[in-house]
């Protein structure tokens, strides 16, 4: 039996923590399938109850996500390690991709606007299913220390939340009120291009994140598809994105449709 410190588990620090081969491993399994009977049980129980009840349960889910969202930055700032190598833009911004879905999701309830609620789900649900399908953290060492337990927990809500979003029907994905949707997309460009070019993480002027949505060539995604023409894997990114967000508005106004026959 492998014993440690709670210091140890909490910084991650002083303890061998090997990576495991294989993503999808028991953990993984379990951790979705759990998220994905919240969503069934959720959607099923509250599906007629009114818009007060329904914000709850994302009051709910937005207030662990808080919790853990201050508890992380807490521990990077107290890790002599962690916070010695980066600034404090590090700790307290959103980085990659999944860390500002978790943001959109947690901020959701309190903001309360059917075009928000629209723009956190798109971003959120596609952020999370990436993630579940090929997880970059969280199920990655032997032992879920804070920073893996951070992760999984952090994930699995936004998940979790960004699916209800849509089942409890807080979202509202009609073309005439896209226009909403479409500033905050470009304001959410505009953070990743800051993140990118601008705005540093050290002394040494790196980055604070290199790729948070996988735009530049040679990421991870383009690796994974197997695509090896950038240009090809640009063009096919932003056909994605279209058909993507253009398939909720499309199917709800579908649905709008056989319901005022």
């Amino acid at each position: 039996m492998i014993y440690m410190t709670f210091m140890q588990w909490l910084y991650g620090t002083g303890f061998d923590n090997p990576k495991v081969d294989g993503q999808w491993g028991l953990l993984h399994i379990i951790t979705l399938l759990i998220c994905m009977a919240l969503i069934i049980v959720l959607s099923t129980f509250f599906k007629n109850k009114d818009d007060k009840s329904k914000r709850n349960v994302l009051y709910v889910i937005s207030g662990v996500l808080i919790f853990f969202e201050i508890a992380r930055r807490i521990v990077n700032v107290t890790n002599p390690i962690t916070f010695t190598k980066y600034n404090l833009l590090w700790v307290l911004l959103p980085r990659p991709g999944c860390a500002i879905s978790v943001w959109l999701v947690m901020f959701a309830p309190f903001i309360n606007k059917k075009w928000y609620y629209n723009f956190s789900s798109l971003i959120s649900i596609l952020c999370a299913v990436i993630f579940f399908a090929y997880p970059g953290a969280g199920f990655l060492h032997k032992y879920v220390l804070f920073e893996d337990l951070y992760s999984i927990v952090t994930h699995s809500l936004f998940f979790v939340g960004s699916f209800l979003i849509v089942t409890l029907n807080l979202s509202n994905f009609n073309y005439k009120n896209v226009k909403n949707e479409l500033i905050l997309l470009g304001s959410l460009i505009i953070y990743s291009l800051l993140e990118m070019f601008v705005l540093t993480k050290n002394s040494n002027g790196d980055p604070l994140e290199l790729d948070p949505f996988y735009l530049l060539p040679n990421n991870e995604v383009q690796e994974i598809v197997g695509i090896n023409s950038y240009a090809l894997y640009v063009i096919l990114y932003i056909l994605f994105i279209g058909v993507y967000f253009s398939a909720f508005y499309f199917f709800n106004r579908k649905k709008q449709n056989i319901n005022t026959k």
